[in-house]
């Protein structure tokens, strides 16, 4: 990827569900960190851990959600907060 970087063929290197400890290994080989790591995030599987490796590294967040983080909207606490700013749970 860093090659079809340099070679103008992309403009942005990007990873997809990388955990934080592939993050950190980055910084053994890579000569181009990554813009962006896409993952699913939503209040019930936060990846704090990721937030922090990337926010050291500059590597922005992409996130994704599963049919699964529908079900944000029966959670109680999730459907409180979303009435009280007037927003939709999901």
């Amino acid at each position: 990827m860093e090659k079809a970087l340099a070679a103008g063929k992309v403009k942005m290197i990007g990873v997809a569900n990388y955990p934080a400890p592939l993050i950190a290994e980055m910084d053994t080989y890579a000569n181009v960190m990554p813009a962006m790591n896409q993952l699913e995030f939503n209040p019930g599987f936060a990846s704090p851990a990721v937030q922090e490796a990337c926010n050291k590294r500059g590597i922005k967040l992409t996130a994704y959600g599963t049919c699964s983080s529908t079900l944000m909207e029966k959670n109680e606490i999730i459907t409180a907060i979303a009435a009280k700013m007037n927003l939709s749970p999901v």
